[in-house]
Order: structure tokens, then sequence, then C-alpha cells
């Protein structure tokens, strides 16, 4: 009984430890991406709404910048901004710090 006992214990013990190493590798895509976006935006940019569409998997970004609402969409590794009524600037590159630094003149620019 107690070589059961002892199998089914160590079954629970790996379960729960992929399971929070699966988790934790989600939590930290999800965060990186995220602020690999942020970083592209312009200073004093409020963030007013984060969604996850897991269908698609993109995330949809509600941004305020001057007063002006502007809609992100995150399809890792591109960004694309629009604002309501006006044409969108797609397709930015976020997968290096090199593409991330010459985008944000980009953006800067459009958002301005």
């Amino acid at each position: 009984m107690s070589i059961i006992s002892v199998g089914l214990s160590f079954l629970f013990v790996v379960f729960i430890i992929s399971n929070a190493i699966f988790l934790y590798e989600n939590w930290y895509k999800q965060n990186r991406t995220l602020n690999k976006m942020k970083r592209l935006l312009p200073e004093g940019c409020d963030i007013l709404s984060i969604e996850y569409n897991y269908t698609s998997k993109e995330y949809l970004i509600e941004i305020d910048y001057l007063g002006r609402i502007f809609r992100v969409t995150v399809e890792y590794p591109f960004v694309y901004i629009s604002e309501k009524g006006a044409h969108a600037l797609g397709a930015l590159n976020i997968d290096s710090v090199k593409t991330i630094d010459k985008n944000k003149l980009l953006v800067k620019d459009y958002m301005s």
C-alpha cells in the first residue's frame, strides 16, 4: 500500500511542477512581449485597457496619448498601431533591440 501512495505522491509532485513551469513560461512570454511594446511607445502614453484574444493569439491594447485614443495590436513579433478614422502604422517588428529603437521614432512621429 505504501508503494502505491509513494508512486501517486511522486506523480502528483511531477504534475504540479510541470504545470508551474508551463504557467511561468506563459507569464514570462506575455510579460516580455508587453514590455517590448511599452518600450516602443513614446513617453506619456496611458494604457487604458489590455485584452488578449486567445483565438488569434494577439493583444488588443487601447492607449491615450495627448488626448487621442490609439489602438495597438500586438501579434508577436509585430505591432500594429491605428487611430480611429486614420490610417494604421503597421507591421513594426519588436523582436530585437535594434528594430525597437528604429521603430520608436516612427511611432513617435505617427502619434504626434
